[in-house]
């Protein structure tokens, strides 16, 4: 167990495993990305105040779906299977942004319970989210996550909190992040991003599946993974063992090293195995 504090004069090498969802080694510095969802207060509104509130959350249903649509045209420039992947999941966010359960719930609840829109939100989503935690295909009651995706971008566009721009990112660096959503990753270019790792987050999720599209080295469900690194501190992803290794000592940067060029020297040689016809 490391004693150490990452970021001192003292700190050692400090190896974390989670889940490998998609393969390939990322060396670089790491940048900390939103530590979960912004913290909500519920206040109360008298009944003059219902329809004014009701606005509020009109107002943030339009700028999610602004966001939205500006995403999937961004992902469309994205490389191989990586725009259609994000392009259907972005379409079903925007589809739960219609007149779906979550959107006439909070407006209910506004009126009913006479709270918050911030608050309305998140009681509906808990909601929600027993409904589909009690079913029994696993695949639908995983897509409770989708839900609450949605949910946080109509919370953090109601306090005017935006999300972190990954797009600006650059020089390779690893994004380590409490979760990073679908959407996040229509906003990772592979040329300026390393590859990422979260606290959660599993093999058959959204952000899985983009990650491998993408071809970006990812590592989810690290548990306390935020409370052992530190901004611009070195780290490696491995996405292909599931770990990753916070301020790696010089001699296991250079076993990676090594390891990573021998990756790239695979993927050279199968991106020209399959321009060959298939025979059997």
């Amino acid at each position: 167990m490391r004693t150490d504090a990452p970021g001192t004069a003292t700190a050692k090498e400090y190896k974390l495993k989670g889940i490998g969802v998609s393969p390939g080694i990322a060396i670089g510095l790491a940048y900390i990305g939103d530590r979960g969802e912004l913290p909500v207060s519920e206040s109360r509104i008298d009944e003059p105040q219902i329809e004014h509130e009701r606005a509020r959350f009109a107002e943030a249903v339009s700028t999610s779906i602004k966001q939205l649509r500006k995403l999937k045209t961004r992902a469309m420039a994205l490389p191989g299977s990586a725009a259609d992947e994000i392009g259907s999941v972005l379409d079903a966010h925007l589809a739960m942004l219609a007149n779906s359960r979550l959107i006439r719930g909070v407006n209910r609840r506004i009126g009913r319970s006479r709270i918050n829109a911030e608050r309305a939100i998140q009681l509906e989503l808990d909601d929600i989210g027993e409904t589909f935690s009690a079913m029994e295909d696993d695949y639908l009651a995983a897509r409770i996550d989708d839900i609450r995706v949605v949910g946080a971008r109509l919370i953090r566009n109601l306090l005017k909190k935006p999300y972190v721009a990954y797009s600006s990112l650059s020089g390779g660096a690893i994004i380590l992040a409490e979760e990073v959503t679908p959407a996040d990753t229509a906003l990772m270019d592979p040329r300026r991003i390393g590859g990422f790792a979260t606290e959660y987050g599993g093999r058959e999720g959204h952000t899985a599946i983009m990650a491998r599209a993408l071809g970006l080295p990812a590592v989810l469900g690290i548990p306390g993974l935020l409370d052992h690194t530190r901004a611009e501190a070195p780290v490696i992803v491995d996405g292909t063992e599931g770990a990753v290794i916070l301020d790696p000592a010089p001699e296991t940067v250079r076993t990676y090293k090594a390891r990573q060029q021998e990756v790239a020297r695979e993927r050279r040689l199968l991106n020209r195995l399959r321009r060959l016809p298939a025979v059997t």
